[in-house]
This record gives C-alpha cells, sequence and structure tokens, in this order.
C-alpha cells in the first residue's frame, strides 16, 4: 500500500460529489490512511442520480468555505443516450460559470466508470471487460465489490495502488486523450494553499477511450 505522505495544513474545504458508494467509500479510505492530509475532504453522495441531480446539487450549493469543489462522475451514461449526453454538457457548462477563483469547480471523469479505475490499480489490468475482472482477478462478486466500505484497502495491497492507476492513464492524460481535463495551479504559500483554475475542457471526441484524470485530485491534495 502507498506510504503516507505529509500534507500542508489548511483551515478549508475539499468538497467532492460522487456518484455513489464506490466512490464514497474510496474517498474516505483516502481520508483514513492520509491522516495527515489536513483537507476537511468531505464527499457528498448522489445515490447513483445520475447528471441531473449534480446539476440540481450544484445550483443549491454553498461553497461558503471550500477550498475547491471536486464533481467525480462516470461517463458511461452519456453514451447511452442523446439526452444524457445533453446533460453531461448542461453539467460541465454549469461547472464552468459556478466555478470562481476563489472556489474552482473541477470535473473528475472516469470513463467508462469507476469500475474501470478500480482495476487499473492491478498491475496485470490491460483494459477490457471490468466486471469480468472483477470477478475472476479479484473474486469479487460486482455489486458486492462496489458497495464495499473498505474498497480503498482492498485496492492498495496485495501489489494493487492507486499510483499504478494513474501511472496506467498518464499517456492518455497527458495527451489530452481523456474526456475532461482541468489546467489549474496549486498555490501555496505558508498554511495557505489556492487552486488556480485557468480551464476547463471537455473533448467528447474521446467518448470511447478508457481513461480517466483522477489524477488531477491527487496531486491537488499533494500526493502527487
Amino acid at each position: 500500500m502507498s506510504k503516507k505522505k505529509r500534507v500542508r495544513k489548511t483551515t478549508k474545504i475539499i468538497m467532492l460529489l460522487v456518484e455513489g458508494d464506490t466512490e464514497e467509500n474510496y474517498i474516505k479510505g483516502v481520508k483514513t490512511f492520509y491522516p495527515d492530509i489536513e483537507f476537511n475532504i468531505v464527499p457528498v453522495n448522489m445515490r447513483g442520480g445520475g447528471y441531473q441531480t449534480y446539476i440540481d446539487e450544484i445550483r443549491k450549493m454553498s461553497l461558503i468555505g471550500c477550498l475547491g469543489v471536486f464533481i467525480i462522475i462516470d461517463i458511461d451514461r452519456a453514451k447511452e443516450s442523446q439526452h444524457e449526453l445533453k446533460k453531461l454538457k448542461e453539467l460541465f457548462e454549469l461547472c464552468r460559470s459556478k466555478s470562481s477563483k476563489e472556489v474552482p469547480i473541477l470535473i473528475i471523469g472516469n470513463n467508462s466508470d469507476i469500475e474501470y479505475f478500480a482495476c487499473c490499480h492491478c498491475p496485470s489490468y490491460t483494459g477490457g471487460n471490468t466486471d469480468n475482472y472483477i470477478r475472476n482477478v479479484f473474486g469479487k462478486d460486482v455489486n458486492k465489490f462496489k458497495s464495499d466500505s473498505k474498497i480503498y484497502e482492498f485496492l492498495n495491497k496485495g501489489g494493487r495502488d492507486w499510483k499504478n492507476a494513474i501511472t496506467y492513464n498518464s499517456r492518455k492524460y497527458t495527451t489530452n486523450q481523456t474526456v475532461f481535463k482541468n489546467i489549474y495551479k496549486v498555490m501555496k504559500k505558508g498554511l495557505s494553499i489556492d487552486i488556480n483554475l485557468k480551464d476547463s475542457n471537455l473533448n467528447l471526441n474521446n467518448l470511447n477511450i478508457p481513461g480517466t484524470n483522477f489524477c488531477e485530485f491527487f496531486d491537488i491534495i499533494g500526493l502527487l
């Protein structure tokens, strides 16, 4: 499992809107295993409600006290129908409009879904059907795997590691083959930390390319 790394203190909140239990439990695992991350990382579970649920939540949520907001979504819905694709675009534009210099909003897109990111933790994963990989290699029932409260711990032991997942997807990220990519700089002065979000990109030409920009989350919280 990855070793703990000390991160600068801040009293501000990093809020994460996540699609379901898998993502929420994973983020809680990050918080548990890296106690020196002294951001108050707050996951908000959308309970699998889809892009419209994110849209509704973003419109009403308060950003007071937030250092930044991460929107963690699966891309598979956007490939299911024109309606969902339209909602993905609407979500992207809403995040751009509500994002500010004080509180940037960054979308993290897992293509096709969080199970892809999970399988990438394993060095032997080279693509392919994630459900089959979870059953045949992880030896897990897919539904139980997705609801496992200790999913972070499982994915970061036995040779598995989140850094494997980042490395596996690094070429696609650096060559702009992910659906989402945020251009930003983390500004640190003493105990003060600010996220300068310069631009956010949505590339729908990459809808059929498996990938993720999850590296941005780990980078901003200081683990990369």
